[in-house]
């Protein structure tokens, strides 16, 4: 079963996709800061497979947190999708992640990715 992490702070994006995602069987947690993302990221039984990170997480931005992940070598392999307008594609690129959604995004669109 593929591991999810879910960092928004926005709450009905953030419930509405663990609600469809967990209904697809996948084990879905969930963290609105950035120490609670980390925390869930480097314990390698909790480590998930893919990070669905938020634009606006009160202490840093998503992409800024997507950069530490992908400079560490214990959670570099995490697929990565960053959420948030089409203005911050490029910084989410530059961040190194493997994905973006554009806001406002569909649940189906969000699978497909989730799905690879």
């Amino acid at each position: 079963m593929k591991k999810i992490l879910i960092v928004n702070t926005n709450d009905i994006e953030r419930n509405l996709d663990r609600m469809v995602l967990g209904q697809l069987g996948y084990e879905v947690s969930v963290a609105v800061t950035v120490t609670k993302a980390l925390d869930l990221c480097v314990e390698e039984y909790r480590r998930p497979d893919l990070a669905l990170i938020g634009p606006d997480l009160k202490s840093i931005h998503g992409y800024d947190l997507c950069k530490i992940l992908k400079s560490e070598e214990g959670t570099r392999s995490i697929y990565v999708v960053g959420i948030g307008n089409e203005s911050e594609k490029e910084k989410w690129k530059m961040a190194r992640a493997d994905s973006y959604l554009v806001k406002p995004y569909a649940a189906e669109e969000m699978v497909e990715i989730v799905k690879g």
